[in-house]
């Protein structure tokens, strides 16, 4: 069911923060099939990961953006239940 799918996508749209770390709204799954994107443009696998601690996207400080800039997250949720 596509609708449902997704739906499960979760996408995220978040301001940036001083520490480059976007916390998702919902538990994700550790291969997630995440796509970040900095104000519309993709980032590669090597600017960002990760951390299931804090279910939250961590860009390396380079690619860290400013104030106002839009970052989208899009992953794959854990199921719930």
């Amino acid at each position: 069911d596509w609708d449902q799918l997704f739906g499960a996508l979760a996408e995220e749209i978040i301001g940036g923060t001083a520490t480059g770390a976007f916390k998702l709204s919902r538990p994700a799954e550790p291969d997630g099939g995440f796509i970040v994107k900095v104000d519309g443009q993709k980032l590669d696998e090597e600017h960002y990961r990760y951390d299931a601690e804090t279910n939250a996207i961590v860009l390396v400080p380079e690619k860290a953006p400013g104030e106002g800039v839009e970052v989208t997250v899009s992953y794959k949720p854990r199921p719930e239940g």
